[in-house]
């Protein structure tokens, strides 16, 4: 089958817009890390892909905006990245997809390709059809784990920092620094190097808004790192927890662990400070360990 006839024609209600009317109409109406202007723009850049961007202007008022490839794939997609043979050049993960859109907007985007669409867009958008995958979402922290579970994560890193363990937030590193650690991690975790490597030291600072986390030093030796992105919005916090590296030699600190708590204290005390509501993404519901810290979520494709 073409791949055009997998898409609808687009309704007359949109129009084309910028870059400039498109991180209007997130600041306005909010969405996630992937929709995220500086995202956008870095996608946009290290995959050599151009992006259009549309609005949803229904009687001429501005409701909504996407950032696509072709004219058709949400920008991320990687489907078309496959399709173009950039898959491994970024990592963004399988992150949650919410669109800039007013609240009150609703429309049929059968036009686009999109998948991943959040849970909270299904009264939206008339066409979604619910996909076999599932997200993992953190719960809340701290009503959403136990007394036990809580004391136990911070006798983690009590016993860490008495072996002379430290924890170092992002905020102390460079860019440099933050990609070179995570690299040699992950390959002594994994034994390859992670996916999106070779431009990362140009990804990381095109990203550098979003990028949050800590890494963890034992006598100034690296032990592990979590690549957490977060965007603040009007409507909320997206947290996406893309990947991470531990050196195996200090697993019996429970690093990952310690990593996890800190980065989810984290974003919910970014989060509260004010009032808004937090979805933190732990990616599709494919590891046990996602159990121990999240709910699945379903999410949506059209």
């Amino acid at each position: 089958m073409p791949v055009l006839s997998l898409f609808k024609r687009r309704p007359a209600c949109w129009q084309a817009g910028t870059a400039a009317d498109y991180r209007a109409a997130y600041h306005r109406f909010g969405g996630s890390v992937i929709t995220h202007p500086d995202m956008i723009a870095a996608l946009e850049r290290l995959c050599a892909i151009e992006v259009d961007y549309r609005l949803f202007c229904p009687n001429g008022k501005l409701l909504g905006a996407v950032a696509l490839w072709e004219d058709k794939y949400l920008v991320g997609d990687k489907r078309l990245l496959k399709k173009r043979r950039k898959r491994d050049r970024v990592d963004s993960g399988n992150a949650e997809v919410i669109l800039p859109f007013d609240r009150t907007a609703q429309t049929d985007i059968g036009w686009l390709g999109a998948r991943f669409i959040s849970e909270l867009h299904c009264d939206q958008f008339t066409n979604l059809r619910r996909q076999e995958e599932t997200l993992s979402l953190a719960r809340p922290f701290p009503d959403g784990f136990s007394r036990k579970f809580r004391y136990n994560r911070r006798r983690e890193l009590r016993l860490f920092e008495q072996d002379g363990g430290t924890v170092i937030s992002f905020d102390q590193l460079d860019d440099a620094a933050i990609a070179e650690h995570y690299i040699g991690l992950f390959h002594k975790r994994w034994g390859k190097k992670p996916k999106g490597y070779e431009l990362l030291h140009q990804f990381i600072p095109a990203v550098r808004s979003l990028l949050k986390g800590h890494l963890l030093l034992m006598n100034d030796r690296p032990v592990a790192i979590q690549l957490v992105y977060l965007a603040k919005t009007c409507r909320g916090v997206s947290a996406e927890y893309v990947n991470g590296g531990v050196d195996p030699a200090f697993s019996h600190y429970s690093p990952g662990s310690i990593l996890s708590y800190l980065n989810l204290e984290m974003a919910t005390a970014t989060a509260a400070a004010d009032q808004l509501p937090l979805r933190y993404s732990f990616g599709i519901t494919d590891k046990e360990y996602k159990d121990t810290w999240c709910a699945p979520h379903p999410v949506y494709r059209c």
